[in-house]
């Protein structure tokens, strides 16, 4: 779960964003049933190279580890949900922009059954 008030200096603070991720988690949690341990969400203090990649960077890893140790043939899904600025060319991570052709591939990268990709922004083209 990624939610970015700060879309850089040429863009408005966002006031819901971030906490929309954390409603997104929680309601992930308690009507889907996904473990705690498995969904975050990245705060402040994250550099922003981090914002974009760290939680779907996290995802793969733990797809992966799940996948070897998956003997029960269980279905892997994963759901990447993103709230804050983007523009027609990507995500707006604190005035860093993160192509939408670089989060799709990372987003195609995680090692799932299922993969959705919710992008909650103005102008996000897709």
């Amino acid at each position: 779960m990624i939610g970015v008030n700060d879309g850089g200096r040429e863009r408005i603070r966002l006031k819901y964003a971030d906490s929309d991720a954390r409603a997104f988690a929680l309601s992930m949690r308690e009507l889907g049933g996904v473990d705690p341990r498995i969904s975050s969400w990245p705060r402040a203090s994250i550099p922003p190279a981090s914002l974009g990649l760290g939680p779907v960077g996290r995802a793969r890893g733990r797809g992966q580890a799940r996948r070897q140790g998956n003997r029960n043939g269980q279905r892997i899904e994963a759901v990447i949900y993103y709230s804050g600025h983007a523009d027609e060319q990507g995500l707006l991570l604190r005035g860093q922009r993160f192509g939408f052709r670089e989060f799709r591939g990372k987003v195609d990268g995680v090692p799932a059954d299922v993969r959705i990709a919710i992008v909650d922004a103005c102008a996000s083209g897709l």
